[in-house]
């Protein structure tokens, strides 16, 4: 009898979703008795929970499976916040007190899905135009909850990646890579395996895949049930680490094609662009360079982020009539490293972009006067005056914390209240135009030329010479001496 009940509540949500809530399908689903008790005590429990993918997908071929060598118990998933709302009570009523041998789970395409509210009808409906349910810091944020709630029910568990799925309704091809990489990051940290259904299905999607749909027809979900056996069979056995089944972010795709699914496409059209080398003017779009990050104005100004290690992040701006420069042939940073991903999430006022790593830098790049504001965990840096240019001398400007303090990189010379140039001398390091704050953050004018620094009265100010393009690395660190050596590296792998 629970074998219909499930899938008929899944199906009634599809057809009708103002009857079932999927708030509802969520704390029911995880509530019913699932499977009945094993009749062989002495077999292992495994539990795997995930959505209609898994539910009314791949669970029963997985049970079929391992008849006889698993215990196999289902609970359901929507949204990673749904899911954490009613873990406990799914997890007491499929474990009691104890603990499973092994958890297998997964949320992530309830969490991408887009969606558009009615204000007529009073209702939300999935749009390709709409907004993501669950921002990705939010779902990295409910993964870690759930991490930390799971790993005390098992001492094997596994996360699995979301199964690709391409545009349809609700749905934009690249978040499911895009939520894939914010998952692999917390489940690395936390020591979680991953079975990587995404890459196993990702070859075969046009084959096993219901057309316009994140589903998989009878064939998809045997085919994925023979993954995820495997996979707990492994667990069980020791077989399986957590490095066994790392997602290779090289692959299926290039770099040219990685950099399309990171970001969604701008809303609506591009804005025209009236050059004018003098004024920043206001958002027209932005796109991916390789893992660069290209944000234009309506001016012709562009600004270039760049992350590496994720915990320095380049910032670099050019106007109209002028080129970014090769990177050997230009301040003092000529080889920063290798590139990393940046997260991107538009909305109608900014771009929120960060690096990866959870505690990377994070900053809102607002669409009206082209500003940036960083968010330090101590504090915000905000443009004022914003960037400025002035007979090709340019300028940026920011307010900060009444508090702040700055010192000196590397020798750690207070430099609070202090306005100066710094002239800079290849055998000098105290001459690097580069400093430190107590906010936990460094920034390095890359620039060897004369450059001044006003440290004082309540502003922070950086000039730059004339002809000469911004070019700013901004560190971070949980210190100042983590900062000091991330800026000791940044350098060093330039020689100097």
């Amino acid at each position: 009898m629970q074998n219909l009940i499930i899938p008929a509540l899944i199906w009634l949500r599809r057809k009708s979703p103002n009857i079932i809530s999927a708030s509802l399908l969520a704390l029911l689903l995880p509530a019913l008795p699932l499977n009945a008790a094993s009749d062989e005590k002495t077999l292992p429990t495994a539990v795997i929970i995930g959505d209609s993918v898994c539910i009314s997908g791949y669970a029963k071929y997985v049970k079929e499976m391992l008849k006889d060598k698993v215990d196999v118990k289902v609970g359901a998933a929507t949204t990673s916040k749904w899911t954490l709302d009613g873990i406990d009570s799914g997890l007491k009523h499929m474990l009691g007190n104890g603990k499973a041998a092994v958890i297998h789970f997964n949320c992530g395409i309830w969490d991408s899905s887009l969606k558009s509210y009615d204000p007529d009808k009073g209702v939300f409906f999935e749009d390709i135009k709409g907004k993501r349910a669950t921002d990705p810091a939010q779902y990295e944020k409910n993964l870690r909850e759930l991490v930390r709630i799971l790993k005390g029910r098992t001492d094997k568990l596994i996360w699995a990646t979301t199964t690709p799925f391409t545009d349809c309704v609700g749905r934009h091809q690249g978040d499911d890579y895009l939520y894939n990489k914010i998952a692999e990051v917390v489940m690395k940290e936390n020591g979680v395996m991953i079975d990587d259904l995404y890459s196993y299905m990702l070859p075969h999607q046009a084959e096993y895949q219901t057309p316009g749909n994140v589903h998989f027809h009878d064939e998809g979900s045997q085919f994925l049930a023979k993954k995820v056996s495997d996979c707990l069979l492994k667990a069980l056995s020791g077989e399986l680490k957590p490095e066994a089944f790392p997602i290779n972010p090289d692959k299926p795709y290039t770099i040219e094609d990685r950099a399309k699914l990171t970001v969604l496409p701008p809303r609506g059209q591009k804005a025209v662009i009236n050059p004018d080398p003098d004024r920043r003017g206001m958002y027209a779009s932005h796109e991916l360079q390789g893992k660069s990050l290209l944000v234009h104005s309506t001016t012709g100004w562009c600004w270039k982020l760049t992350s590496y290690d994720h915990y320095v992040l380049r910032v670099q701006v050019s106007w109209p009539g002028s080129e970014f420069p090769a990177e050997d042939r230009i301040g003092l940073v000529k080889k920063p490293g290798e590139p990393s991903d940046l997260i991107v999430e538009e909305t109608d006022t900014e771009l929120k972009v960060r690096t990866w790593a959870s505690d990377g830098i994070p900053l809102r790049f607002l669409k009206q006067n082209m500003s940036i504001q960083w968010i330090w965990q101590k504090g915000m840096l905000k443009e004022t005056d914003g960037l400025t240019r002035d007979k090709n001398v340019a300028t940026l400007t920011y307010s900060y914390n009444p508090n702040e303090q700055f010192f000196s990189l590397p020798n750690g010379v207070e430099l609070t209240g202090q306005t100066f140039k710094r002239e800079y001398a290849a055998n000098d390091p105290a001459s690097y135009p580069a400093f430190y704050s107590n906010l936990n953050y460094g920034m390095l004018m890359n620039e060897v030329k004369p450059v001044w620094m006003e440290l004082g009265g309540k502003r922070l100010k950086l000039g730059y010479p004339q002809g000469e393009l911004i070019d700013l690395f901004v560190i971070i660190g949980k210190d100042k001496e983590e900062i000091a050596k991330r800026y000791a590296t940044l350098l060093a792998g330039s020689g100097k």
